[in-house]
């Protein structure tokens, strides 16, 4: 569902695709992957409860919600605050130092404007492991 408006803003706002908005992309896959988790976690509790036992998880759901708001209300202020298409996800947390990464010796070239960083690929490859384990 997030990959939809996150895909009309970098299109509308910066003329780019959405794998080309690393703070946009990186907040889409992240919600793809909370979904993936509250699936597995509402089969698990399926499969382990009895149904009298069951309740609500409502811990679960107001984080997924607080998630999902907060990625909505980014989608909305984002480009307002300085945002742009290739601003990096999580404002850079975990992401190397161009500095650093130039002085590698099989490093030949500088990454493209569009180089997903660290955290983006984290998440991506997390939501792509989850379907396939």
């Amino acid at each position: 569902l997030s990959t939809i408006p996150s895909g009309l803003v970098t299109k509308g706002t910066y003329g780019v695709s959405l794998a080309d908005c690393d703070w946009l992309h990186g907040g889409a896959e992240t919600l793809l992957t909370l979904t993936s988790l509250l699936v597995v976690f509402g089969f698990r509790n399926a499969m382990t409860t009895p149904e009298e036992e069951q309740n609500p998880q409502w811990k679960t759901k107001a984080a997924a919600i607080g998630t999902a708001a907060a990625f909505f209300g980014a989608l909305a202020i984002g480009p307002g605050v300085g945002f742009e298409a290739h601003s990096a996800f999580l404002l850079g947390l975990g992401d190397l130092p161009k500095t650093f990464v130039e002085t590698l010796p099989w490093v030949v070239h500088s990454e493209p404007v569009n180089a997903l960083t660290i955290p983006t690929w984290a998440i991506h490859f997390s939501s792509v492991f989850e379907w396939i384990f």
